[in-house]
């Protein structure tokens, strides 16, 4: 999007937040592509993991217009919303978390198998045990007695892709970003009718 000539005194003169999602969309878009001519795999995984989180800047955003009423929704109503149009939503929260408050996600080493399982996990062992398993399948948590595991947005990372809950698979970074540059438009439009309706 071009933003209006200020100039040209052209309205309406977009809201701020929905030019800065749409920033934010534009520049996933960017790294995306900058990814998938980087000739260098480690390059190529820097960049990816840059453009989780300019997709992630664009829900952080709009949470931000639903808590200064700029939304009908509120947080949570606009959470669960967001949660089933936009892919590996969940997924993007915790991998952009994971490295940039807990540790530093690195690129995969193709000279080495590579397994990184973040939390914070704790196990306690209680008349029984508590198993933290991680399989082909993905991780599986097991406890006995009165044993119990707390867990706070684990992530798996394995060879560089990511265990997804809700599908049960390991997708790519580059996987996220293209499926979120596919289907986030539905819900950018929505949200700039939104903040519109609101004005």
């Amino acid at each position: 999007m071009t933003l209006p000539d200020v100039e040209s005194n052209r309205w309406p003169f977009p809201d701020p937040r929905v030019a800065g999602v749409l920033e934010h969309y534009a520049r996933t878009q960017y790294f995306l592509m900058l990814a998938e001519k980087c000739p260098d795999a480690a390059g190529t995984y820097r960049l990816l993991l840059a453009g989780i989180y300019f997709a992630r800047g664009v829900v952080e955003l709009m949470f931000e217009a639903a808590e200064k009423e700029q939304l009908k929704a509120d947080r949570a109503e606009l959470k669960t919303r967001l949660a089933k149009e936009i892919p590996w939503f969940n997924l993007v929260e915790k991998i952009r978390i994971h490295d940039f408050h807990r540790f530093g996600l690195l690129p995969p080493d193709s000279q080495m198998a590579s397994l990184f399982m973040g939390g914070p996990i704790k196990l306690k062992a209680k008349g029984g045990a508590a198993v933290l398993q991680i399989l082909p399948s993905g991780p599986k948590m097991t406890t006995t007695g009165d044993s119990v595991i707390k867990q706070q947005r684990p992530l798996c990372n394995q060879q560089g892709e990511f265990w997804d809950e809700e599908t049960t698979q390991y997708v790519s970074l580059e996987r996220i970003l293209q499926d979120f540059i596919k289907e986030a438009p539905r819900s950018i439009e929505w949200f700039r009718a939104e903040v519109d309706a609101h004005k």
